[in-house]
């Protein structure tokens, strides 16, 4: 028994005795680190943002139209821009369709930064939140024979003739190249 509590004494001894410099450490090699592109801009991920900043400006303000450009294959290019506008209802109907007040807030993303102004615009209607998201609506297209032309843009906006919010495929001179269903995504006809 004796000889016990002598044997566990002499290990404590030496591993107490033993310095912190004579420890043995592993080599650890760095690994490279990944370079980490840039989150690409979607308006569908800027959408809450963007209704938080126009409550603020307006407790009833109303989507108006939502604008993407330029696109590339998949989706907003790099060096694009999603725009958001908002308005207030000119009447006492807050539906799909109704009539807007002219004075509009624009919220735009581009860039890593969000930056809103205050303007005035002409004619515009109230649109729900688009049910066909950005990004789908884009592929539709695409799947439609839509190319990414330079300056090719996608845009949320009532429209009066198709009775509905619609997605528009337009290009930098303002051609409507496709237009889909805002709700199903569908192609529409022109």
């Amino acid at each position: 028994m004796v000889g016990l509590g002598v044997s566990g004494a002499v290990v404590w001894l030496r591993q107490a005795s033993e310095s912190p410099a004579t420890l043995r450490v592993g080599s650890v090699t760095p690994s490279p680190v990944p370079s980490i592109s840039p989150a690409r801009l979607e308006p569908s991920s800027v959408l809450p943002e963007a209704r938080k900043l126009a409550s603020t400006w307006r407790a009833d303000a109303v989507l108006i139209s939502i604008g993407a450009s330029p696109l590339t294959e998949k989706g907003v290019a790099p060096d694009g821009s999603v725009d958001l506008v908002y308005a207030q209802p000119s009447g006492p109907q807050i539906t799909a369709g109704a009539d807007a007040a002219p004075e509009r807030f624009v919220v735009k993303s581009s860039g890593g930064t969000t930056t809103t102004h205050e303007e005035r615009g002409g004619k515009g209607y109230a649109v729900p939140e688009p049910n066909c998201l950005f990004e789908d609506a884009l592929m539709a297209a695409q799947r439609a024979g839509l190319d990414s032309a330079p300056g090719l843009g996608l845009r949320y906006r009532w429209s009066a003739r198709q009775g509905r919010p619609v997605w528009e495929a337009v290009r930098s001179d303002g051609v409507v190249l496709r237009t889909l269903d805002g709700v199903s995504c569908s192609i529409l006809s022109q």
